[in-house]
């Protein structure tokens, strides 16, 4: 056994030690768990948390979190029709929680009106923006190092700019920051262009590389104060001044695989001709379809829940279209675009399922009626001849909280066509696994990224309509396969 002394900067964390929850965590609480509770909670809690698991005296162990202040520069000099992509991308992009970000925009003495009063106008809900207004036009170089310095004196830990004539992925900070993270003492990049950049090497999630443009670069203080900060002494050529200092010092640019940024700027602010592109850059995201089984439960708390989620997921902006399979007389309750019916007479088999998706072009999920799911599901890619499965978050007051189980799916999600003969569907005890095992068994990969994408469970009544015993007559016999939460 272990005591946990929990020290929680950003947020209140709770504990399941066999499934069983124990305690919410507060500030340096102390709780006591098995060696096995112990390892998953050094596996469930996503490392950029700065995770501390130092084993003190008396067997104590203090894990403590800290967010990490991350900050982005734009530069910015008229050309307000690219600007206005630029916000409208921005706007529709997933900025993690467990970092606090600053944008600060920094107008370069711009002469269109439309410029300003976009800037003026923009705003995020979930980020800090800053604004700064230069009184007289000093140039992209200049600018970019004064948002640095301003970073830098602010002790910020992590740093980045972004041209004003770009788009990005909704997910673009997500991959950039678990580039960073996995290559901390390096610049990353989401834009990878390689007409003057070539690839050096290329890695199954990113490529390596020996120069890339200004467009885009993510470090550390430490890199900033070796390598950028004196970079900017040289002007406009800054950026290859970057790549030779980075040369110099044997470090290479890690850049994602795909490119999450794209130029889209034609005239440059610096009269620079051919500009630069990513070849990968794909646009839009396929797009997401959720096929979910509808009825009416006779209780009607548990009815509620059921339309709880429905409603969660039809307000999903990321959620671009719910085939929702009617198994009985119930009417849809709520019109909404996204949803397509499709009545049926009796439940349908993971096969009936898996071939409506088969016939629609993009990411389909199979889930449970009373799953809905978050942002986390924005710019979804399921590589070729895989399947995600994913346990479950139970929602409790608002709050979703993580169920590091092995034994419990309640959402698949894949891209490719799914041929697997499979005689029964959800909400039977042991589909899920007896599932996972006929999907390997048919040549799928089934990996469960659950640290990554939530699919998060409405069942806060706890009134289940079927036995769940062992030897339960409704239970799907195995063999089965398990499948342990990880990241992506």
């Amino acid at each position: 056994m272990k005591k946990l002394k929990v020290k929680v900067d950003c947020f209140q964390g709770s504990v399941y030690q066999g499934g069983e929850y124990i305690k919410k965590c507060h500030m340096n609480d102390i709780i006591t768990v098995d060696d096995d509770t112990w390892e998953a909670i050094q596996r469930v809690f996503p490392k950029f948390f700065e995770l501390y698991a130092e084993i003190g005296e008396g067997g104590e162990a203090v894990i403590s979190f800290t967010k990490k202040n991350i900050g982005i520069v734009i530069p910015i000099f008229n050309r307000h029709k690219y600007l206005k992509e630029t916000f409208n991308s921005l706007s529709n992009s997933i900025f993690p929680e467990d970092s606090n970000f600053t944008l600060l925009l920094i107008d370069d003495c711009s002469t269109e009106k439309e410029t300003g009063e976009l800037i003026k106008d923009f705003n995020i809900e979930s980020i800090r923006i800053i604004k700064f207004w230069n009184y007289k036009n000093i140039g992209v170089c200049q600018s970019l190092q004064k948002g640095f310095d301003y970073f830098h004196k602010n002790n910020f830990d992590i740093m980045m700019n972004l041209d004003s004539d770009i788009i990005v992925k909704p997910i673009w900070m997500r991959k950039l920051l678990t580039l960073h993270y996995k290559f901390p003492d390096t610049i990353v990049s989401g834009f990878n262009a390689n007409k003057r950049h070539p690839i050096q090497k290329e890695e199954k999630h990113h490529y390596v590389k020996d120069s890339i443009g200004g467009i885009n670069m993510m470090f550390n203080m430490k890199i900033y104060r070796e390598i950028v900060k004196d970079s900017f002494n040289v002007g406009d050529n800054w950026d290859w001044e970057v790549c030779r200092r980075m040369i110099k010092t044997e470090k290479q640019f890690m850049v994602t695989k795909p490119s999450v940024i794209q130029h889209i700027g034609t005239e440059s602010s610096l009269n620079h001709k051919d500009m630069d592109v990513s070849e990968d850059f794909t646009n839009p995201d396929e797009e997401i379809i959720l096929i979910q089984n509808y009825f009416t439960h006779h209780d009607i708390t548990r009815q509620k829940e059921l339309e709880f989620a429905l409603q969660k997921n039809m307000e999903n902006k990321f959620i671009n279209k719910i085939l929702l399979i009617m198994e009985d007389e119930s009417k849809f309750p709520k019109r909404n675009r996204k949803v397509v019916c499709i009545k049926l007479p009796t439940r349908p088999t993971y096969t009936e399922l898996f071939n409506y998706g088969n016939n629609i072009e993009g990411v389909k999920i199979i889930a449970n009626s009373d799953i809905f799911f978050d942002d986390s599901i924005a710019g979804i890619e399921v590589p070729d001849n895989t399947v995600y499965a994913l346990c479950r978050y139970e929602y409790n007051k608002g709050i979703p909280k993580f169920l590091d189980y092995k034994d419990s799916q309640d959402a698949w999600i894949f891209s490719d066509k799914i041929n697997c003969e499979v005689d029964y569907g959800l909400g039977k005890p042991g589909c899920e696994n007896a599932l996972a095992y006929q999907l390997e068994n048919a040549g799928y990969k089934v990996e469960s990224p659950s640290l990554s994408i939530r699919g998060i469970h409405k069942h806060e009544s706890g009134i289940i309509s079927y036995d769940p015993s062992s030897d339960s007559p409704d239970r799907v016999p195995g063999p089965y396969k398990l499948l342990t939460p990880m990241k992506l």
